[in-house]
C-alpha cells in the first residue's frame, strides 16, 4: 500500500528532519567550541600566574624593631613557647606598647616563628589596647 498524505506535509517532515539534523550539528559545534574556550582559558590563567611575582612569605622577625633584635627573639620564644591565647597576647601586646615590634602580628606572621596553640582569636582578642584585662596582664610582663 502505498502512504497518502496531504498535500505538502512529506516534504516539511523532511525539511524539519533536516533542520533538526543540522541543530544537532551546530550544538555539537558549540559545545566543541566552548571546550576549546575553556583550555585556552585554563592555559592564560597559568600563565598570568607564572608572570606574577611571587609574594615573600610574611615573617615575624621583619617586625622586630630594637637593637638587639636576636635577643629580643630568645626572650619572646621562652614567655610564648607552650603558652596559648592570653599568655601570648599579652606578651605581644607589651612589645607593641614599648616599640620593640612594628604592629600588631598577623596570624601568619606569628606562625613563621611561633607554634599556635590553642586558637588565633583568643591570642588577637588580647592584643587590642582597647581591652582593658589585656592590658592589665601587659603591663605586669617584662620582656626585656
Amino acid at each position: 500500500m502505498e502512504n497518502t498524505f496531504i498535500a505538502g506535509e512529506r516534504p516539511e517532515r523532511e525539511q524539519i528532519l533536516a533542520l533538526s539534523q543540522q541543530l544537532a550539528a551546530l550544538n555539537k559545534q558549540v559545545t566543541e567550541l566552548k571546550m576549546a574556550v575553556q583550555q585556552v582559558s585554563r592555559q592564560h590563567k597559568g600563565e598570568e600566574n607564572k608572570q606574577r611575582p611571587e609574594k615573600a612569605a610574611p615573617e615575624f622577625s621583619h617586625l622586630i624593631q630594637h637593637e638587639q633584635a636576636e635577643k629580643l627573639l630568645a626572650r619572646l620564644h621562652q614567655l610564648i613557647d607552650g603558652c596559648r591565647g592570653a599568655d601570648v597576647g599579652s606578651v605581644l601586646l607589651h612589645c607593641v606598647q614599648k616599640n620593640y615590634l612594628t604592629r600588631r602580628p598577623t596570624r601568619k606572621e606569628f606562625m613563621s616563628e611561633f607554634e599556635l596553640l590553642g586558637s588565633w582569636a583568643s591570642i588577637h582578642k588580647y592584643m587590642d589596647e582597647g581591652n582593658l584585662n589585656a592590658l592589665e596582664r601587659a603591663n605586669r610582663i617584662c620582656v626585656l
